[in-house]
């Protein structure tokens, strides 16, 4: 009675708040990134991505950028919810991960120098997002006069990489490479990979990456290859080994044709380790896509070995599932409102090796499901006066299950349970509120939803033998993200209360309390320096059905200074200054190779920037 009344309390405050920027808004966060409100979607955000790295780019406006190994091995986690629930494209392509452990998570497919900005939208009811939005990087104009830039990059001190990037763009023509190289880091102990988790050496990863895009007329045509190899992944029992990335693209107009193809291999080779596993997946994805409309197939399989000196097992992890996915998207103006609908259809198949497999804990259990995808939001702007606008928006969605929540099967050793999906799962069902005020410099978002039929994970016990699977549940979240940006000052504050209302209990892996505060000079002679503060709370609402446990309170400070001079900028960053010995509550609880170890982030860091724009 008491949650149901803060729940009720939660939305009648939102509709008496309001808010989001107007469409001519410029709001500066984590200076020196800029926040651009420059589209008539209620819930849209453009940030400019020429002047930051992704991590401080992206952990803003409630979204959080968590590393799960070096740092293109992110994820991205948005007011509570994670994983497939936030969509991220590229230019509106669909890049699905291969890897079951989400190692080749989507923000490593992207090249920064050559995004001109991050659009991120928190309306599940818009075209190809999840129940928490999405985030679509969006590629620069290609030019026609000769443009060549650079990016060249070193980090030092507990942590060690070199990062290089170039483009060249003329004639309507862009070439551009990038390559990286490095060791894991180092905690604030100056403690190794090695010393820590297991691995038998610190050993470097590699990245490089190729891609050409051109434009004539309204025609448009890309194509990239991207492979990683060695990025060590201490949060689970197995490192990305090798990994290969194809794309390609053909578009008019607004319409676009797209493929891209994922070969990913992990396995425990670099870790002293008595039991040998292995997995090798595969996945392809062809799109169509346009201003109103979402069509994709996709393809997806994943072997995996794991051998003991006692027993060999052999698991079909994802038994050679496809997904055919189709939506439309409409919206427009009608008198003070702002409307936003979506319709489409998802069909999910799986073959038929497991299926006896998940009859074990379901008899009616099948192979293939339908899933409609509905959507409408109802937004309502107002400008009370110069300084002050406010947005009303209420949401409604569904959106289906992934098909490793369906289809996912391993068999493991010693007494560990197996992990089973339910080919069951009911469709997810989310309303929600939105209520955001921008009262210059102050910025607050409010949100409520509630999510009928929410993925979680689940025990079961059969004929004596231990399951992990997956269910359908209830959940509510509530949560605010406010911001003051004044002058020299940048100042947030993001929280989100999540609670599992089919058990009661708080549900897992929620980001706790955030504050974050950024002093920018102003700039002098093309100087500028920075100090930034980031304050997480100890998270300690957990869920102990889960196993999840607590996390503690940790501070970080980071110092920078740039330098600008025509078209070169020179940029020094030192990170965690004060050496704080630190770890990020999440617990990766979802994936059945996750090593249950906290793993602590890196210590001092020093990152070195050189960039060359326009030339020419």
């Amino acid at each position: 009675m008491l949650k149901n009344t803060f729940l009720m309390f939660f939305v009648f405050l939102s509709l008496n708040l309001f808010a989001q920027t107007n469409d001519s808004v410029k709001v500066y966060l984590l200076s020196p990134v800029e926040v651009l409100a420059k589209s008539t979607t209620l819930t849209q955000t453009f940030l400019s991505s020429e002047k930051d790295n992704l991590d401080n780019l992206l952990n803003t406006n409630g979204f959080s950028i968590i590393r799960k190994g070096t740092f293109f091995a992110q994820d991205i986690y948005g007011d509570g919810l994670k994983r497939d629930d936030i969509e991220v494209t590229v230019d509106g392509e669909r890049y699905q991960c291969a890897c079951p452990n989400r190692m080749d998570a989507p923000l490593s497919r992207v090249n920064p120098l050559e995004v001109s900005e991050v659009e991120m939208d928190k309306n599940s009811a818009a075209l190809q997002c999840g129940l928490g939005g999405k985030i679509n990087f969006v590629r620069q104009e290609i030019s026609e006069p000769l443009r060549i830039r650079t990016s060249l990059s070193a980090i030092a001190g507990h942590s060690d990489g070199y990062d290089g990037t170039a483009s060249i763009d003329g004639y309507k023509q862009r070439l551009s490479l990038r390559y990286s190289t490095g060791l894991p880091y180092e905690n604030a102990d100056s403690k190794t990979f090695k010393d820590l988790y297991g691995y038998k050496e610190n050993f470097r990863y590699k990245l490089a990456e190729f891609s050409f895009n051109g434009k004539q007329d309204d025609f448009g045509y890309g194509a990239g290859f991207t492979y990683t190899d060695n990025v060590s992944m201490p949060y689970l029992q197995m490192d990305e080994r090798l990994n290969r990335v194809y794309n390609g693209h053909f578009s008019y107009m607004d319409n676009k044709i797209y493929f891209n193809y994922t070969s990913h291999l992990m396995n425990n080779g670099l870790r002293n380790s008595t039991m040998n596993m292995e997995t090798d997946a595969k996945n392809i994805t062809v799109g169509l896509t346009g201003k109103h409309y979402d069509l994709y197939y996709r393809k997806w399989t994943a072997d995996n070995t794991i051998v003991t000196p006692m027993m060999t097992i052999n698991n079909n992890l994802i038994p050679e599932v496809s997904q055919i996915f189709a939506s439309a998207s409409y919206d427009w103006k009608l008198s003070l409102f702002y409307l936003n609908t979506k319709a489409g259809l998802v069909y999910n198949k799986a073959g038929e090796d497991n299926l006896a497999s998940y009859k074990l804990i379901d008899a009616d259990a099948s192979d293939n499901s339908f899933f409609p995808l509905l959507g409408l939001s109802v937004g309502i702007k107002e400008t009370i006066t110069k300084d002050f606008t406010a947005v009303l928006l209420a949401e409604g969605s569904t959106d289906a299950p992934t098909l490793e929540e369906q289809f996912i099967l391993v068999k493991r050793p010693m007494g560990n349970p197996t992990w089973l999906g339910n080919t069951n799962l009911s469709i997810p069902v989310k309303g929600g509120i939105r209520a955001n005020f921008i009262y210059d410099p102050f910025f607050l978002e409010l949100y409520a939803s509630n999510i009928w039929n929410y993925v979680e994970l689940s025990k079961k016990v059969v004929d004596g033998n231990n399951y992990q699977t997956f269910e359908n549940i209830n959940a509510y979240l509530l949560g605010f993200n406010f911001e003051v940006n004044y002058s020299i000052l940048s100042f947030s504050v993001n929280y989100t209360f999540a609670e599992n209302s089919t058990k009661g209990n708080p549900l897992s892996e929620i980001v706790p309390l955030t504050v974050k505060t950024a002093i920018t000079s102003p700039e002098f002679y093309g100087f500028e320096v920075f100090a930034r503060h980031i304050y997480n709370d100890a998270q300690t609402r957990v869920d102990p059905l889960l196993g999840e446990t607590s996390s503690p309170q940790w501070n970080r400070i980071d110092l920078g200074a740039s330098y600008k001079f025509k078209s070169i900028t020179f940029s020094i960053e030192a990170d965690n200054i004060t050496n704080e010995l630190y770890y990020q509550h999440l617990s990766y609880l979802r994936n059945p190779f996750s090593s249950g170890m906290r793993i602590l982030e890196a210590g001092s860091s020093f990152r070195f920037n050189m960039m060359f724009n326009d030339l020419f």
